[in-house]
């Protein structure tokens, strides 16, 4: 059985959100959907600008750990843990969010795909600017 983990061991149910609210907790939860929209929109730059999947990516930038399985199939865990606000870790992994879009950034310069190079830096940059105050 799936229980919710916010409620108080109390003989009321009341989510304990509602009785402490935390001002941080927005802020917190913009930061991890940040995170999230950084690495899909590095994902879809970087398949736009290589031809290439998350993989490569993971393995060409040096960021993120790859696992080749019996069979040559690649595995990319940690990073795709990154791409979903249900699977991100309770302390994502930052930097290498962080650099991941720069490198995909940079691997896209000069090539057609502006408006998702655009966005992507939008992202970043406010990720940036919002891990500074934390």
């Amino acid at each position: 059985m799936n229980r919710p983990h916010t409620f108080a061991k109390t003989n009321n149910s009341v989510p304990l959100a509602s009785v402490h609210p935390e001002p941080a907790n927005e802020d917190n939860h913009r930061l991890r959907q940040l995170v999230v929209l950084s690495m899909h929109l590095s994902s879809i730059l970087w398949r736009k600008a290589s031809q290439r999947g998350r993989a490569e990516l993971a393995m060409e930038s040096g960021l993120w750990t790859v696992i080749a399985q019996v069979g040559g199939k690649l595995l990319t865990q940690t990073m795709d843990r990154h791409f979903s606000l249900v699977t991100l870790p309770v302390e994502p992994n930052y930097r290498s969010v962080i650099l991941t879009a720069k490198y995909v950034l940079r691997a896209a310069e000069g090539l057609s795909w502006s408006e998702e190079a655009e966005k992507l830096e939008l992202v970043c940059s406010e990720l940036e600017r919002r891990l500074k105050g934390f």
